[in-house]
């Protein structure tokens, strides 16, 4: 998932993550693990140089883990 600056001209100063489960990060890509299977809404948010905000969201489904054998 990526969202892109407001201003085409303008540089990405920060990208915030929002995982939906109480947690979050902060940079460009990042990766999360869920501790319980369900569907959570992930936001992820960028900044432009100007203090422009954009953002975009998507459901991901987290799968139970797998039995061991």
């Amino acid at each position: 998932m990526s969202v892109a600056p407001v201003d085409a001209w303008s540089t990405v100063e920060s990208t915030s993550w929002d995982f939906g489960d109480g947690t979050s990060a902060t940079g460009t890509s990042a990766a999360h693990s869920y501790s319980s299977a369900g569907t959570y809404t992930v936001r992820v948010t960028s900044t432009d140089a100007h203090g422009h905000a954009t953002s975009t969201t998507r459901e991901v489904q987290a799968l139970p883990a797998a039995a061991p054998d």
